[in-house]
């Protein structure tokens, strides 16, 4: 038995596990917490993060905030005063001149970025499943109240942002690029720097403008559809069931609306901040001397400091270790690194163990819906691994992942359903099932141990259950 709860899995720099994690250095958006104890192992670039209950407690009680009016509205406005910094810093960064930057200049970039990405990371705890724990609780005691037997798909109906979102956006644009008789590889380069966010950990720049002529391809030959019509028959059915509800419930159920679409704004900004600053990056690869990849997989922000303002960098030693495998451990504000041993060794001081494979699987309900099919296990990590995955991907398949990602629509259209790892009501994987109509059970902690390509598996969401099945059972 352990202490820790699983929280998420995924492909990661040493940066954003050591430096810019929000669990990693405190602060969330909810005030300082009493218990922080947070530990994320790392192996071959792929994290896995884990909290303890007491800190997971605390987490769900100071969300109890989102449900006082004033804190929501100050929320808000820090979200957004966040990310006006954040396009500022980008701003004067592009006027930059970083060839005759000097080192500490260069230093003094990274620092500045590190800091803005930290505050858009605490902002964004409060849109994890442990932060509208007590919202959500809120609006289904209503929900189950007013619509018994089909609160679960009302519920699903009344959360379901109505506006647009980053994904939407990024759509109308892509249109847009279509619509053009000539296209520039200008004009690709401001779509992929706009929307940054496509291109998560990538860390070149040819190999977002092949993504998106070859998405420009595919696209011609089956092009988008507008989600307008959709989305004003959505708004009608929840003025009808709003209709059924108090004031104060169908406030919330805005209100988590509103969480979702700030979680993917703020998602915007720090996925997409390593392309947007990949000269950055280079420029002080090239100062130190280092390979790109090893200065992402590698260094932290005191490492950077250490080698650029006083010629110290990482020994070769170091930096293979980092790549091969370490841990992050932060206790209530002493945050601690462990080398690939004592990694080993402090995941088996806690006990801690990754999620077991359980069958059935049981997990929430995001969108109901029932249906068989092929599961594929999806990864999230590298553009390239991105492409692949689209290229495989079986139509009508079961998509199996830890967390969906915004660049992965291509693959979310061609399935039947969605099964995540982590996630809740306005996870990413929630928000776009429901705009796809595909049913999806979110958080179900293991899919991905659960599962491996080519299962046949039954996902009923209607009742939150994932199974295995023999193909037409």
């Amino acid at each position: 038995m352990t202490d820790y709860e699983f929280q998420w899995a995924g492909a990661h720099t040493f940066s954003s596990i050591y430096d810019r994690s929000c669990f990693t250095y405190g602060p969330y958006a909810f005030g300082k917490p009493k218990q922080v104890d947070y530990v994320a192992f790392v192996r071959h670039g792929k994290a896995e993060a884990y909290v303890s209950n007491s800190m997971m407690e605390e987490w769900k009680r100071s969300g109890t905030r989102l449900l006082e009016p004033a804190f929501a509205e100050e929320y808000f406005r820090r979200c957004r005063d966040a990310g006006n910094r954040m396009n500022a810093f980008y701003a004067e960064f592009k006027a930059a001149d970083l060839n005759t930057a000097q080192d500490e200049e260069l230093y003094r970039f990274m620092e500045r970025l590190t800091r803005h990405i930290q505050e858009l990371g605490a902002l964004f705890v409060a849109t994890q499943p442990a932060g509208t724990h007590a919202l959500e609780a809120a609006i289904r005691e209503k929900t189950d109240e007013a619509f018994a037997a089909g609160a679960d798909a009302a519920f699903c109906q009344l959360v379901q942002p109505v506006d647009d979102d980053i994904i939407s956006r990024e759509q109308d644009d892509f249109r847009a690029l279509l619509a053009k008789a000539a296209l520039t590889e200008a004009d690709l380069k401001a779509h992929a720097e706009k929307h940054a966010w496509l291109f998560y950990q990538t860390y070149d720049s040819a190999s977002p403008l092949r993504f998106l002529k070859e998405r420009l391809e595919k696209e011609r030959k089956t092009p988008l559809h507008g989600t307008i019509e959709s989305k004003v028959k959505l708004k009608h059915e929840q003025d009808r069931l709003f209709s059924q509800l108090d004031a104060t419930t169908a406030e919330r159920c805005h209100l988590l609306q509103h969480l979702a679409l700030e979680r993917l704004e703020l998602k915007a900004h720090w996925a997409g901040a390593d392309f947007r600053f990949l000269p950055l990056f280079q420029h002080i690869a090239r100062r130190l001397g280092v390979p790109l990849l090893d200065l992402a997989y590698a260094y932290g922000l005191e490492d950077l400091e250490n080698a650029l303002l006083h010629g110290k960098p990482l020994t070769p030693d170091v930096v293979r270790q980092r790549r091969f495998a370490y841990a992050v451990r932060n206790q209530n504000g002493r945050r601690t690194l462990y080398g690939p041993q004592d990694a080993e060794a402090l995941k088996k001081q806690l006990s801690i163990q990754p999620p077991e494979p359980l069958e059935p699987l049981h997990g929430m309900v995001a969108h109901p819906g029932h249906v068989q099919g092929p599961a594929y296990v999806v990864t999230v990590g590298s553009l390239e691994e991105l492409e692949r995955d689209e290229k495989a991907f079986p139509e009508g398949g079961v998509m199996i992942v830890a967390m969906t990602q915004p660049n992965q629509l291509a693959i979310v259209r061609k399935a039947c359903a969605i099964v995540t790892d982590e996630g809740g009501t306005v996870s990413h994987a929630a928000i776009i099932a429901r705009e796809f109509g595909k049913p999806c059970i979110v958080g179900t902690k293991s899919a991905t141990r659960t599962y491996k390509t080519g299962d046949w598996i039954e996902v009923n969401a209607n009742a939150g259950v994932v199974r295995k099945k023999e193909p037409n059972a």
